[in-house]
């Protein structure tokens, strides 16, 4: 159904557009805590407080950018180890075809995975937007701050709606192990 796959389309889009919108941010605070944290560090060797705080700084800031560098690649990974492909919004090749045919309602089934498909990977660069977004949050904030709270409570976040995400290619690994298992016993 081209509405289906039309609204996936743009769901996803706009998904990768807040996603990198996420990373620049993101990466910017990185830098910024990166650069004040060495020049502070290395500034301030005498005052043990302040120290600690810019070598705080310069350790969250290259936390930030690592995890800029790694998140994409991570769950492209887990993505294509799943399914085999990248970046598709199609995921009925994941699922048992005893399974398809059994619910099989026509055109009905193709949309629903389709949509399945599209939230779970709107669901997955959101949490990766606010996972890099908190890095750089976590990278600049003071360790007392209400926005080292705040960061922390949006990694948490991003990592629960990324875990969702899998979790929905785990289910559909799963129910494959599964069917095959019952189709080779019976």
């Amino acid at each position: 159904m081209p509405q289906a796959q039309e609204i996936s389309e743009h769901l996803l889009e706009l998904a990768w557009r807040t996603y990198d919108i996420g990373v620049i941010t993101g990466e910017i605070m990185g830098w910024v805590a990166l650069m004040v944290g060495g020049i502070g560090y290395t500034m301030s060797k005498k005052n043990s407080n302040y120290s600690s705080y810019f070598l705080g700084m310069f350790y969250g800031g290259g936390a930030a950018l690592i995890s800029i560098l790694f998140i994409n690649n991570v769950y492209q990974a887990i993505t294509f180890v799943m399914t085999g492909d990248i970046g598709g919004t199609d995921h009925t090749d994941m699922y048992p075809e005893v399974l398809l045919t059994v619910f099989d309602f026509g055109e009905k089934t193709s949309t629903l995975f389709e949509l399945v498909g599209a939230s779970s990977q709107v669901a997955a660069i959101i949490g990766m937007t606010g996972f890099v977004f908190g890095m750089g949050l976590l990278g600049i904030s003071k360790k007392r701050s209400m926005y080292n709270t705040q960061s922390k409570s949006i990694i948490y976040s991003s990592i629960f709606l990324m875990a969702m995400s899998i979790s929905e290619r785990v289910i559909a690994a799963g129910a494959y192990i599964l069917f095959t298992a019952i189709l080779e016993i019976g």
